[in-house]
């Protein structure tokens, strides 16, 4: 209150040196608060800390948290638009690539690559365990080479199932293949679909 913090005042100032004898309570408190780092004015009657004035309302702030979920928003769904964006290109690198020679017990087949390529094995785990379904999103470009140097396994009969990626099969061709890497080793089988007159890569799983 003022009849405790002016006297205070006057003592601290007289403590560092100042001369006080002909300072008004408000120079004494003004040069308190510049010596002392204080902010904010006093009220001599009062005692009471006077609140800094502002010219029309005052907004609010964001507060520090409030700023960190903001660009944390912000940075998720960047992130997501760039994993939409690379997951299109590689569908398209999958779609893109050249059609490869195998052969069965008792044909040769050219497989090709079309948009079931593309999200069989981009989209879905499918057959392969969650440590080979992330080796294979790493290494795309590398599909074509697996299944090259795949060899023939065996063949069945389609089953009738009633998905737009079973229409028209006829056989599935099956290959087996390995890669082995500085962190294990993958087990590879190969699904080609055969429609007779066409024959398409189905699902690569790692395992």
């Amino acid at each position: 209150m003022a009849g405790n913090f002016i006297p205070m005042v006057y003592a601290v100032l007289k403590d560092k040196g100042v001369d006080t004898r002909d300072m008004t309570a408000d120079e004494a408190v003004e040069k308190y608060n510049e010596l002392t780092g204080k902010t904010g004015r006093y009220d001599v009657g009062t005692g009471d800390k006077e609140k800094p004035q502002s010219s029309g309302e005052h907004k609010q702030l964001p507060s520090i948290d409030e700023d960190k979920k903001a660009a944390l928003k912000k940075l998720v769904e960047t992130l997501k638009n760039v994993k939409k964006i690379k997951m299109k290109e590689l569908a398209e690198m999958i779609k893109n690539f050249q059609p490869i020679e195998l052969h069965t017990d008792n044909k040769s087949i050219l497989a090709e690559f079309d948009k079931f390529t593309a999200n069989k094995n981009l989209y879905a785990k499918g057959n392969s365990t969650q440590r080979g379904f992330l080796y294979k999103k790493e290494h795309i470009k590398d599909l074509p080479s697996y299944i090259t140097n795949s060899k023939y396994d065996y063949s069945s009969e389609e089953t009738g199932k009633k998905t737009a990626a079973h229409k028209d099969v006829k056989f599935w061709h099956y290959f087996k293949g390995k890669v082995e890497t500085d962190k294990g080793t993958y087990d590879i089988t190969i699904n080609i679909r055969d429609k007779g007159d066409k024959q398409f890569v189905y699902e690569i799983a790692f395992r």
